[in-house]
């Protein structure tokens, strides 16, 4: 696939991982803050390498900015996306018409899979 929309592809498959099981973000944070006792942290070698090649296949054409390495962009969108469970009793107010049924609307999955992804094409090159 072409980069944007390979990255929105698998950004928005992620997004539908989490939200359909919420638990595994409190099991990611509990193991968090116990020091990761059952897992070991992660290495840039244990990172989605068709992903990576997405995203740096992408910066090659300029369709991603090329000052943010593949780590730091995707580590943005985990946290992002990881983020949304902890954060639904918050934003159900705020976002009340996408979060009522208790699963994010396509629409917003849309709107947050594009904010990550303005992040990774935004200034190509900073002087």
């Amino acid at each position: 696939m072409p980069p944007g929309p390979g990255m929105r592809r698998a950004l928005a498959g992620l997004f539908d991982v989490v939200a359909a099981r919420p638990l595994l973000v409190s099991l990611a944070m509990h193991e968090a803050v116990a020091g990761w006792p059952t897992r070991s942290l992660p290495s840039i070698e244990s990172l989605p390498s068709p992903v990576r090649g997405l995203y740096e296949k992408g910066q090659r054409e300029g369709v991603f900015r090329k000052d943010c390495p593949f780590e730091v962009a995707y580590g943005v969108a985990l946290g992002c996306l990881f983020s949304m469970p902890v954060m639904q009793p918050r934003l159900t107010s705020i976002l009340k018409e996408d979060l009522d049924s208790g699963t994010p609307s396509p629409r917003l999955r849309d709107q947050i899979i594009e904010q990550i992804i303005d992040g990774m094409s935004g200034p190509v090159d900073r002087a």
